[in-house]
């Protein structure tokens, strides 16, 4: 009789706890800022991919020197985005290759539109925001 009761003291514990862990926020730390929109005929280079957000700001700081607006978006599947610039529609393929060639960014990047696209998880300044006068 003690057992069982332990039994469903244990399990009525592990049901409080889940549900206490199902209503905190899904990300804590850094404040999510929302990716900035893109005009409907620009695309961003994206460069590379990684499942952890330091590992994606260690690759991503590798293109800051070449790259202004190096940054790390997150995806929806939760993956981390490498983006290094914004590409407008008719010179897309011509960027990629001419980049591709100069050894600029790897043979597999590619062009995007960044639907799935959520957060800005680096750098803390948005390279991609517009640009105020602070009037």
């Amino acid at each position: 009789m003690k057992v069982a009761v332990a039994g469903i003291l244990a399990i009525a514990m592990s049901l409080i706890v889940a549900t206490a862990r199902a209503e905190q926020p899904p990300v804590s730390g850094p404040v999510k800022r929302p990716v900035t929109a893109l005009q409907a005929d620009e695309f961003w280079i994206q460069v590379a991919s990684r499942q952890t957000l330091p590992d994606s700001i260690e690759v991503a700081e590798q293109y800051t020197a070449q790259f202004p607006r190096v940054a790390v978006l997150q995806s929806q599947n939760g993956w981390y985005a490498i983006v290094v610039d914004v590409v407008r529609d008719g010179v897309v393929q011509e960027t990629l290759k001419r980049l591709k060639d100069a050894g600029r960014i790897p043979g597999d990047s590619y062009a995007t539109a960044g639907k799935s696209y959520l957060w800005i998880a680096w750098p803390e300044i948005d390279p991609y925001a517009p640009v105020t006068s602070g009037n």
